[in-house]
């Protein structure tokens, strides 16, 4: 059964908290404003995935050949990105997502410090999802995960040293035009 506006409204009659005619009015409205935006957000991604297919065929077909990462990643990714020849290595790619590591220095005492921030907060983002998709579904990068948690990191350090593997490959794959193709099969 498609969960619409109108069945939550019928649920919530039949439920032993309905009878405030004021709620079940708010409710409705809330709904189909949520309906509205969800509609809203289909419309952009297809947009979005359209523009990136016309302006970065190749590289969309590189991204997508990683498993586990769909249109909407890789165009996110490369609406961020744009050209990847804008970084001379994986290592610019890397700080321009704010995902480097961080040493804190004062007077004697160093200590490391997680990561600089000090990129593009929304490559960070989708970067941290690349990167959790990835672990989902390609053998290479669960193992690379669950290395990193073995040695003691935090789950979200973690993810975010396996993205830092997978912006190494993924600046070598689509700066010299090659598909992915995973190891372990």
């Amino acid at each position: 059964m498609k969960l619409t506006p109108g069945s939550f409204i019928h649920m919530a009659k039949e439920s032993i908290a309905s009878g405030d005619e004021k709620d079940e009015k708010a409710l409705l409205y809330h709904l189909e404003h949520l309906a509205f935006l969800e509609k809203r957000i289909m419309d952009m991604e297809k947009r979005l995935i359209d523009e990136a297919h016309k302006r970065y065929q190749k590289p969309m077909a590189i991204l997508t050949s990683f498993k586990g990462m769909g249109n909407i990643l890789a165009s996110q990714f490369l609406s961020e990105v744009g050209d990847i020849h804008r970084f001379q290595n994986y290592k610019k790619l890397i700080a321009y997502a704010g995902t480097d590591p961080v040493i804190k220095e004062s007077g004697l005492a160093k200590s490391k410090g997680g990561i600089s921030k000090r990129g593009s907060a929304h490559l960070r983002h989708v970067g941290f999802l690349i990167a959790r998709c990835a672990i989902l579904h390609d053998t290479r990068f669960k193992l690379y995960y669950k290395r990193k948690k073995e040695e003691g990191m935090s789950y979200k350090m973690a993810v975010i040293a396996t993205w830092n593997k997978m912006a190494k490959i993924i600046h070598h794959l689509l700066t010299h035009e090659i598909y992915y193709v995973p190891d372990f099969v």
